[in-house]
């Protein structure tokens, strides 16, 4: 007979194979900032590359001049649904940073235009600038830090830590 143990660890499985399937199957991230004392959210799309979620977005987007005063931030990913037992997806805090590296960028740019195939034109004129990219476009890495998975057909609000 399997003890409480086993069962947490097989639930905890279950959530975290449900949070790995929508990191690579979904490709929008909701991403929740603090404008001045005013919350601010921006949906991006999203490349994940363990540990990180990258996205690229303009140095003058709303969201990215308010983490350059607070790198911290939330995020969430989820599937659409039409009723709510099906709704889950995954609750974060963590951390944003500009990724500045070269060999970093070249190297999410190419996980990047592999999810995201119609991008290469948008990028193409950046990617001759690389290591700088541009002006226009930086690219960014969330790391989350604290990471729900939720599950309505587990339970109603039902939602579990789970580390990616």
């Amino acid at each position: 007979m399997p003890d409480l143990s086993d069962k947490i660890r097989a639930e905890t499985d279950a959530y975290r194979n449900r949070a790995m399937t929508l990191l690579e199957g979904q490709k929008t991230m909701v991403l929740a900032v603090n404008m001045g004392n005013a919350p601010w959210v921006a949906p991006v799309y999203y490349v994940y590359v363990r540990p990180g979620i990258y996205f690229f977005s303009s140095p003058r987007s709303f969201h990215i001049q308010a983490l350059q005063t607070c790198g911290q931030s939330a995020g969430a990913i989820y599937a659409d649904s039409d009723q709510w037992q099906d709704i889950g997806g995954l609750q974060m805090s963590g951390t944003v940073e500009e990724i500045r590296a070269p060999v970093k960028k070249l190297n999410i740019t190419s996980h990047y235009l592999a999810k995201f195939p119609f991008a290469r034109r948008m990028l193409s004129v950046e990617m001759k600038k690389i290591p700088s990219l541009s002006r226009n476009v930086g690219l960014y890495v969330f790391r989350p830090l604290q990471v729900y998975c939720l599950d309505n057909q587990l339970g109603f609000g039902r939602r579990v830590p789970i580390a990616l």
